[in-house]
């Protein structure tokens, strides 16, 4: 039982292993997907920023709408409670949503450095069994 689960280990982690050869013929191919992943990860958290700035904007204006009637002593209309309280929300998720993709972002800088790691190892075993030549 123990032998077939560590054959069947050893062939999934060949089959990964060329899976990963196939993907990522060199360091290159490697380092320009790398890039590309990073640069789309970049853009998607730039745009989340722009948002929550957009966010912000409107919560500052929900509650400058409501400091009339709180200098006053005065009960806001329940719309403009609702519209801060949204705005709250709002603005919250969206932080969330930046928090979520710098994990994001850190996950995939780890997979790429773990992948860099073996790749490195199987271009070398390539490379040697391409320098072995059989003799007659």
């Amino acid at each position: 039982e123990r032998e077939r689960e560590e054959r069947a280990r050893v062939q999934e982690q060949q089959r990964m292993d060329r899976a990963l050869l196939q993907r990522y013929a060199n360091k290159a191919a490697h380092d320009a997907e790398r890039q590309l992943q990073m640069q789309q990860l970049e853009e998607r958290q730039n745009l989340a920023r722009a948002r929550l700035e957009e966010l912000e904007r409107v919560r500052l204006q929900a509650f400058k709408d409501l400091a009339p009637y709180q200098s006053k002593g005065e009960k806001p209309p329940a719309r403009l409670i609702s519209s801060l309280e949204d705005a709250d929300e709002a603005v919250a998720a969206q932080r969330r949503t930046i928090e979520s993709n710098e994990i994001r972002r850190n996950r995939t800088l780890l997979r790429f450095d773990d992948e860099l790691q073996r790749l490195e190892k199987l271009w070398a075993e390539q490379a040697a069994a391409k320098q072995i030549v059989i003799l007659p």
